[in-house]
C-alpha cells in the first residue's frame, strides 16, 4: 500500500471518530466502546459531559415539544411489531421513554422532559430526524384547564 493511501485510510477513521463524538454530544451516554477486528475505539466523557437539559417551555396553548437530541432514525416502539411507547391522548410522565433514535447502530432512549398528555406524534415510525426536530407535542395543561 502506498504511503498516500495509508494517510487517506487514517483520515477516514478520524472523520468517523469525529462524527461519533458529535453524535454522542447531547446524549446521556458517557462511555462507548467499539471494536472491529484489531481496531478498538473507546470514548469516555467526564462526569459533567452529560449535563441535564432544561425542561421545554410550553407555548401559549400549553403545548411543549419533545425534540430529538441527535440525528438518526426515530422509532416509536422497541422492536418491529411491538406496541409503541406512547399513543396520542395518553398521559406521560417526565422521564418516561417515548421513543428511540438509532444513530450509528446505537439505540438512544428518548424520554419525555415534561409531564402531560400526548397531543400529537409529529414523526412517522422509521423516519430520519435531525437534531432538535420536534418529535412529540405534549399538552401540559391539567384536565380542568382544557
Amino acid at each position: 500500500m502506498a504511503h498516500g493511501s495509508l494517510g487517506q485510510v487514517e483520515h477516514a477513521w478520524l472523520d468517523e471518530l469525529r462524527e461519533l463524538i458529535e453524535l454522542l454530544d447531547g446524549t446521556s451516554i458517557v462511555e462507548l466502546e467499539l471494536q472491529e477486528g484489531d481496531l478498538r475505539i473507546a470514548v469516555k466523557r467526564g462526569p459533567n459531559a452529560a449535563a441535564a437539559t432544561p425542561a421545554p417551555e410550553a407555548d401559549e396553548a400549553g403545548i411543549a415539544y419533545v425534540t430529538a437530541p441527535l440525528l438518526g432514525t426515530f422509532f416509536r416502539a422497541a422492536s418491529p411489531g411491538a406496541e409503541p411507547f406512547v399513543h396520542e391522548g395518553e398521559q406521560v410522565e417526565k422521564g418516561q421513554v417515548i421513543g428511540l433514535i438509532e444513530a450509528m447502530k446505537i439505540f438512544n432512549e428518548i424520554q419525555a422532559e415534561i409531564s402531560g398528555r400526548v397531543h400529537a406524534i409529529l414523526v412517522e415510525d422509521g423516519a430520519f430526524v435531525e437534531a432538535d426536530q420536534r418529535l412529540i407535542a405534549i399538552d401540559t395543561r391539567s384536565e380542568e384547564e382544557t
